[in-house]
């Protein structure tokens, strides 16, 4: 054997090594009989922190494939598991795509993550009685956030799913002390699609939301009463850093306190300054995990620029304002000389000075504005009803939302195994080492894998706070999300 053939199988059995050939295996519509498919031509997918990930699934359209996906009933559930080492997925499939050619005949599955399932949910006031007997127009609850999640929000309507389904999938994990940990809150829960009150509850504070599949013949211990040979979910809000020490509880409520004071304070003062880099060690201690510059192939890292400096929300004003505003002028016409009293129709003042003071606030970051110069971009809107500390939040997440920020992108290269890389999950901090001295020190927001019969294996990450593919879209659609569903009924009427 020459030293090139010797150099080509050493670089072969490392490659192997270091990004094994993943596998995929199929279940039914109701998680059991999983089939590992034979032959796999391409797989993409993107793993996102609290969202909706995406997967991609080539193949080639044979008589196997044909019955388990294209000749399958267009309403028929599919689940995809792809296992790559240590890494592991799970994906339900959306569309199936078939490509008829001369030079084949191809099949591609498109799918999504699990976090799908809870963007079908919503969350009932009273998810136990019938929805004519909604009795609570809204329910409230407070506690751990993370605690509240999985008692008052996912547990609850997941056992009304099954009532509605036929089966039990979605299972939540038991409470834990460090669920005491996390930020004492008060939640409204009020008809709110469950991923989107989960993310608003969850984002801010530290914590991922995270599965773990039970899959039937694998030797796993199955949920409390759950069918072995049916396919399951666990669902958990997990820590995305070290604890410190003391007592949870007692940690959770002086963090709380201390938290609450400090964005008080803040907001009082002028708003903090978001552009800092590495705030996540000052507020969560040492990273899980460090990278360092020989571990990674390539980083490509994106500065985006801030989108506002003034933030303005409002549309009505408080109705305790206007009542006052209208009593205050009919008093004055009623002091008039007759006849013009005896003109003037007071009740017509109401529909005249309803919303006409105090129904906007807005507010400068003069700081940014003074960095950002004449040519950066200006204003935001939220709606919002003034006067109220709604408005003030609101004000806030703007600035937050429209700060400039600094993402990751990080290429995993061969000097690194599958089974270290799965460290590498969603909602991990890393410290990454990288060029002229610097350190980047963050959570990992997404995990992107790219496999095919051509390439090598391709595992990225990115840390950063906004999604990868298009940041300003991302900024414009949370923008939109602001609104609170009471604000918009109240902009209606």
């Amino acid at each position: 054997m020459s030293y090139n053939e010797l150099l080509r199988v050493q670089q072969e059995t490392f490659r192997r090594a270091t990004a094994p050939r993943p596998r995929v295996f199929a279940l039914n519509s109701v998680g059991a009989n999983p089939v590992e498919l034979a032959e796999v031509w391409d797989i993409s997918f993107d793993v996102v922190l609290n969202d909706v990930g995406k997967v991609s699934v080539e193949l080639p359209l044979n008589a196997v494939n044909a019955a388990l996906f294209a000749d399958a009933h267009p309403d028929t559930s599919i689940p995809l598991v792809i296992q790559v080492g240590a890494l592991e997925t799970v994906w339900f499939v959306t569309h199936v795509e078939e490509s008829v050619a001369w030079e084949g005949d191809t099949l591609v599955l498109n799918g999504v993550s699990p976090e799908r399932h809870l963007q079908s949910l919503y969350g009932w006031p009273n998810p136990k009685l019938l929805p004519e007997f909604q009795i609570s127009k809204i329910k409230l609850a407070s506690g751990p956030v993370a605690r509240l999640v999985k008692e008052q929000l996912l547990a609850p309507n997941f056992k009304r799913m099954a009532k509605k389904t036929g089966g039990q999938v979605h299972y939540v994990a038991p409470t834990s002390a460090a669920d005491n940990y996390s930020r004492m809150t008060i939640i409204g829960i009020q008809m709110n699609e469950v991923l989107d009150l989960v993310r608003n509850l969850i984002d801010t504070d530290g914590l991922t939301l995270s599965y773990e599949a039970y899959l039937p013949g694998r030797g796993q211990t199955p949920p409390p009463g759950h069918d072995p040979n049916r396919m399951a979910l666990v669902w958990d809000i997990q820590q995305r850093a070290e604890l410190p020490p003391g007592g949870l509880l007692w940690e959770g409520i002086i963090k709380s306190v201390s938290d609450f004071w400090k964005d008080t304070w803040d907001t009082l003062t002028g708003f903090t300054d978001y552009g800092a880099e590495n705030k996540a060690v000052d507020y969560w201690g040492q990273p899980q995990f460090m990278l360092r510059r020989d571990q990674y192939r390539t980083a490509h890292i994106t500065t985006v620029k801030p989108t506002g400096s003034t933030y303005t929300v409002g549309g009505k004003s408080q109705d305790w304002f206007n009542d006052v505003i209208s009593a205050g002028f009919k008093a004055v016409f009623q002091l008039l000389p007759p006849p013009i009293n005896l003109i003037l129709d007071l009740a017509g003042l109401d529909d005249i000075l309803d919303d006409r003071l105090m129904a906007y606030h807005s507010f400068d970051d003069k700081a940014r504005r003074e960095r950002m110069g004449p040519l950066g971009f200006f204003e935001t809107f939220s709606p919002s009803i003034g006067l109220s500390l709604d408005a003030v939040m609101l004000m806030r997440q703007a600035q937050y939302k429209t700060r400039a920020t600094r993402s990751h992108e990080v290429s995993m290269g061969g000097a690194m195994s599958f089974e270290s890389s799965a460290l590498l999950k969603v909602g991990s901090m890393v410290a990454l080492e990288l060029p002229r001295d610097r350190y980047a020190v963050s959570f990992v927001t997404e995990v992107h894998y790219d496999w095919s019969t051509q390439n090598d294996s391709q595992l990225e990450f990115q840390i950063s706070d906004r999604p990868r593919r298009d940041p300003q879209e991302s900024v414009l659609k949370a923008l939109q999300g602001l609104a609170t569903l009471v604000n918009k009924v109240t902009l209606t009427e």
